[in-house]
């Protein structure tokens, strides 16, 4: 079974966690857009800029940003945590 076929068993509301070294920002981009929720380590390299930073204020929780993706990803937005 392809990669693609497995993803496309996930149901919304599960939770898929994926490898630091995984990238397919197309194929998250749709796993989001059916509410399916995924973590993944970030890349150390990985190049981004701040959007937002949602944990302000909040003091139990370390660090929570929107982040927009830059280089070859670019304009495509995550949370970090």
């Amino acid at each position: 079974m392809r990669t693609c076929e497995v993803y496309a068993t996930i149901q919304a509301d599960e939770i898929i966690v994926f490898d630091k070294a995984y990238t397919d920002f197309d194929q998250v981009s749709d796993l989001d857009f059916r509410d399916v929720s995924w973590v993944s380590l970030a890349k150390d390299n990985m190049q981004y800029r701040i959007a937002k930073n949602l944990a302000k204020g909040h003091m139990k929780i370390m660090k929570s940003l929107i982040i927009a993706l830059q280089g070859k990803n670019k304009g495509v937005k995550l949370q970090r945590v």
